[in-house]
């Protein structure tokens, strides 16, 4: 619930008893974390001042144990250091742990935290199995000093299971592996890989950052990773689907510029992190905004096997692009933007859901400035978008407004000419007009004919922080995905729908997606808000 410092790991992280596991990455021979030279330990000689930015030992020294859980700040005024901190675990502000379930006695909760690193947790008693500081971010430890936040390990991390029997049962002696990919979202640029196949000895795979050539252009590291496999030639391939990044110049209301980093698309091999194609503003300056957004990676052709052959992803331009990616050789993929709402402000920060249609697929998606979720000033909208290869970019032009919802609120007439201009139409839109600030802050998902999404409209909050929401009004909109129309009763007011059953309150707080489950074959559908589950 709410009380965040009752029940859950970091409680049982401030009542640990043994000393923690925390490794990073030093020792470049290819041996498992888990190796001395890989301690983040004052008694680890590799580990040098100079890594965490220290000006001696005293100071490299104090900054380990603060990362350790010690008082070494003296943060309660006591003069006491040699004592745990009243609070250990970092924040998890915008990481989303992952659930690996190795066997039946066996599953580890990973996720990213603003103290400095990846967490592992034991998932039978929350007990932290161990801790990773990446290796790029040692020299940022020197702010965790109690005073201020600050961002580190806060993208969500992806798990990829290998299971080569599919038995559900992690087996390195059958080639089982277990790969975890993860960025830093506001923490940092990198993008980190960890083989966790042996949860217990984790080992460094790759990194790949702006300071390499082939990925110069990413930004912060926001997108969450996405997995699929792809036909490279004669062989097959797993890959991690990555947006170029954010530009920290959208975080301007309004923006002031172009954006200079993260306009770019990359396809990364899963076991090494070589390069396996890209798509940059270098090869089109159409690609001029940031791409923060997960990448929607679809198997569109039904004849091929389970391969990733087409990508969507929006950018903070209101830009959503269609990459075709079904040719085994990637000198000839085609990328092209396929909708086009850059003059309005409005912002993509979330992968739309495909529908695959007769002929066509359906995209959708809402818009929302998650960088400054208090922002007023822009109208957003709830889009459903006909991909159907067009020549050229589409615009609100070629959708049908729909905000008014007259397929159910008009008259016969205004019902009957709505439903003949939806069929003319290459989509549809719903204006978030009723509310000041009402905004789209997670992936939309398409269930039984309805697409659900969640919105957050702020009422309140810190005027300087654009980043401290406060409360204000979480919502749900469950509708018709080809009309737009009310699917549930939710107001209750009459037996009858109408515009007013498109959505209902949730909650105060900043909303996530909703998440369908099917338990025992049935839907149940999730959505996390104000510490709770709705």
């Amino acid at each position: 619930g709410g009380e965040t410092d009752a029940g859950g790991v970091g409680e049982v992280l401030l009542n640990r008893v043994l000393p923690r596991n925390i490794y990073t990455w030093i020792d470049t021979n290819e041996r498992p974390l888990t190796h001395p030279n890989n301690a983040f330990s004052k008694g680890n000689p590799k580990l040098i001042a100079a890594m965490l930015g220290a000006a001696d030992d005293v100071e490299k020294n104090r900054i380990i144990d603060f990362v350790h859980g010690d008082d070494a700040y003296d943060e309660d005024l006591d003069f006491v250091m040699a004592e745990k901190r009243r609070w250990i675990l970092g924040a998890f502000l915008h990481s989303r742990p992952v659930v690996v379930h190795y066997d039946d006695t066996t599953s580890v909760i990973y996720a990213g935290a603003n103290d400095g690193m990846l967490h592992a947790f034991l998932d039978s008693d929350g007990s932290e199995l161990w801790g990773f500081v990446p290796p790029d971010l040692l020299g940022k430890l020197k702010l965790l000093n109690g005073a201020t936040l600050e961002y580190f390990v806060d993208g969500a991390p992806k798990a990829t299971i290998i299971d080569n029997d599919g038995d559900g049962t992690v087996e390195p002696q059958d080639g089982d592996q277990v790969i975890l990919v993860f960025g830093q979202r506001r923490g940092g640029d990198h993008y980190h890989a960890l083989d966790v196949t042996n949860p217990y000895e984790p080992r460094y795979l790759w990194e790949i950052s702006p300071e390499l050539p082939d990925y110069s252009e990413m930004g912060q590291s926001w997108s969450t990773p996405t997995v699929g496999q792809l036909r490279i030639g004669v062989d097959d391939r797993l890959v991690v689907f990555l947006g170029g990044g954010y530009d920290p110049n959208q975080d301007g209301d309004p923006v002031v510029g172009p954006d200079t980093m993260g306009r770019g698309i990359y396809v990364v091999d899963l076991f090494d992190g070589t390069l396996v194609w890209n798509y940059t503003n270098s090869d089109s300056p159409e690609m001029a905004y940031s791409i923060p957004s997960d990448i929607a990676a679809v198997d569109i052709n039904e004849f091929s096997q389970g391969y990733i052959d087409r990508l969507y992803v929006g950018d903070t331009g209101g830009q959503m692009w269609r990459a075709d990616i079904d040719d085994p050789d990637p000198s000839k993929w085609t990328v092209k933007p396929i909708f086009d709402d850059s003059a309005s402000g409005r912002k993509i920060f979330y992968p739309p859901d495909v529908v695959l249609e007769y002929g066509y697929e359906m995209l959708f998606w809402g818009t929302g400035d998650r960088a400054n979720p208090k922002n007023k000033t822009i109208i957003n909208r709830i889009y459903a978008v006909n991909d159907k290869d067009p020549l050229s970019p589409l615009t609100e032009t070629n959708l049908l407004d729909v905000t008014d919802n007259l397929v159910q609120d008009g008259t016969d007439q205004q019902k009957s000419d709505t439903l003949d201009a939806l069929n003319s139409q290459d989509g549809w839109y719903v204006d978030l007009d009723e509310n000041p600030g009402e905004k789209v802050l997670a992936p939309s998902i398409v269930y039984f004919g309805a697409v659900y999404l969640t919105t957050f409209t702020p009422t309140a909050g810190d005027p300087i922080d654009p980043c401290y929401v406060g409360e204000g009004t979480a919502r749900l909109y469950a509708l018709d995905y080809k009309t737009a129309a009310a699917v549930l009763n939710f107001d209750e007011t009459s037996s009858d729908l109408e515009k007013s059953d498109r959505s209902e309150t949730i909650g105060s707080a900043i909303p996530s997606g909703m998440v369908i489950a099917i338990i025992r074959g049935e839907g149940a559908s999730y959505i996390g808000v104000g510490g709770g589950i709705f």
